[in-house]
């Protein structure tokens, strides 16, 4: 998981945790009027279990940001989309507010390289990327909520028209109701595989057949669904494997209103 901010700090030593905040200041274009809510937004809570330095983690903030987050996607979502009924509306945010695209935020921005943790964190997270993905959009929104008890609820937004916003209209533009299609997309961007579906069992009476399909990346299965259709199995089971892999929830509404 080597990126350019690590590479540079290994290159000219460990950042001073001062250095690090006015480098991630630069980074994000903000400028904290109380370094101390950067510098609990970037502490993760494992740090606190090996140091005496920091007496707040960031899961406080990571709350605010989260709700701050969504209440300004919802509200932009409302204004620019006065076409889409609130199913639509719904997935759309489900999309775009997830573990998987906060966490792509995160790796942009090199978030690891600033953070603080402790050590047997930094080697677990050597092994886990889900748990690294999941850990990056933990800091993200913690700095979303850093930034609103900072520079207000104004500044807040403007983090999020820039790093997030922008992702909206690849996700206007797909058809987000089909959680296979977004399920192949993230297991092409992650894994360079696509996934395909088996169908595992059929079992009833021919007029009410019930059908199991798994699906799998490569040789490994992800996820199963139940349905009495196979279209119905496969988006059941691609709706788990997102929500299972990538931290993603999916609504179905096909399945709803075929």
């Amino acid at each position: 998981m080597a990126n350019v901010a690590q590479q540079q700090r290994k290159q000219r030593g460990p950042l001073s945790f001062n250095k690090a905040l006015a480098e991630f200041e630069r980074r994000i274009g903000i400028s904290f009027q109380d370094k101390s809510f950067l510098e609990t937004a970037l502490t993760h809570c494992s740090y606190l279990n090996e140091n005496t330095d920091a007496v707040e983690h960031n899961q406080r903030l990571e709350f605010l940001g989260d709700a701050v987050l969504e209440a300004v996607v919802t509200y932009h979502l409302y204004t620019t989309m006065p076409e889409a009924n609130e199913g639509k509306l719904t997935n759309m945010r489900a999309a775009l507010v997830n573990n998987f695209v906060i966490g792509k935020v995160g790796e942009e921005l090199e978030i690891d390289a600033y953070l603080r943790m402790s050590l047997g964190q930094r080697r677990d997270n050597q092994l886990a990327e889900k748990q690294v993905r999941h850990i990056r959009a933990c800091a993200v929104e913690a700095v979303i909520g850093a930034i609103r008890l900072d520079r207000g609820s104004g500044v807040a937004e403007l983090f999020i028209r820039q790093f997030l916003l922008p992702r909206l209209e690849r996700i206007r533009n797909a058809d987000i109701r089909d959680p296979k299609e977004a399920l192949q997309e993230m297991a092409q961007e992650v894994w360079h595989i696509t996934p395909h579906y088996v169908r595992l069992n059929s079992t009833g009476p021919d007029h009410q057949r019930t059908q199991t399909v798994g699906v799998y990346a490569g040789t490994r299965p992800l996820a199963t669904g139940v349905s009495d259709s196979t279209k119905h199995a496969e988006q059941r089971a691609a709706r788990k494997a997102l929500r299972e892999e990538f931290d993603v929830q999916f609504l179905v509404w096909d399945e709803v209103n075929p």
